[in-house]
């Protein structure tokens, strides 16, 4: 159930995608109140991407575009913490912002892609294919591993946010391809996004997990490319 009326927020600084699998650290008491409410009314909660703010402790003002997360797996842990994997469903948009809680709602609408040509699907898709194959060889190879075999989706839309998933690019770029109105302009972007990425063989340092809510940038890892890719 999706209550567009009154959305629990979770603002973060990562960018959730549909169709895509994140893993959260529950550990602030709002957010532990947030995700018990949505585990006994079996209701999503939006993710957002933080546009000034941080995820512990202040107020965080989101972007107003994000994605809903519904709860696939939880862990209650002996501390009173909780480990949970959403996976992202439809996009939302924020039409405005309250505060009646201890974390934030939103009174929200669903964002719909415009169309797209066929013909402009099936060249981008096979265009984006070829450079993330090749992305990701040369990542891999940065780090001394390698990916024999891949198969991405067929789908295009699929493959759009997958590939948005895993590029590591800024957060501002990823929330640009959360927000582009169709799946040929996000696959278009991501042609550019990995073409550049390519050629200047960029290795951002890996971040590792802290004691905050989520999912951060990392470095790609074969395994978790595969396991990825296997929910497509």
């Amino acid at each position: 159930m999706v209550n567009y009326d009154e959305l629990p927020l979770f603002p973060l600084q990562t960018v959730l995608y549909p169709g895509m699998p994140l893993p959260l650290h529950i550990f602030e008491e709002r957010y532990l109140e947030m995700i018990a409410q949505c585990i006994e009314h079996d209701a999503a909660f939006g993710v957002v991407l933080i546009r000034s703010g941080s995820e512990v402790g202040g107020p965080a003002e989101p972007h107003t575009v994000g994605t809903i997360a519904r709860i696939s797996h939880t862990e209650e842990l002996p501390d009173g913490k909780m480990n949970i994997v959403v996976i992202g469903e439809s996009r939302f948009k924020i039409l405005d912002l309250r505060r009646d809680h201890s974390y934030l709602t939103a009174v929200a609408s669903p964002v719909v892609d415009t169309s797209d040509d066929d013909a402009d699907l099936l060249m981008l898709h096979e265009r984006v294919c070829d450079l993330f194959r090749e992305y990701l060889k040369t990542q891999l190879a940065m780090n001394n591993r390698s990916l024999s075999a891949l198969q991405l989706p067929r789908e295009p839309s699929s493959l759009a946010f997958a590939v948005a998933n895993v590029i590591d690019v800024s957060l501002d770029e990823k929330q640009v391809l959360l927000e582009l109105g169709n799946t040929a302009l996000r696959l278009d972007f991501e042609m550019d996004l990995l073409s550049r990425e390519i050629r200047s063989q960029v290795r951002r340092p890996v971040q590792t997990e802290t004691a905050k809510g989520a999912g951060t940038i990392h470095a790609v890892d074969a395994a978790e490319i595969r396991t990825l890719f296997s929910r497509n």
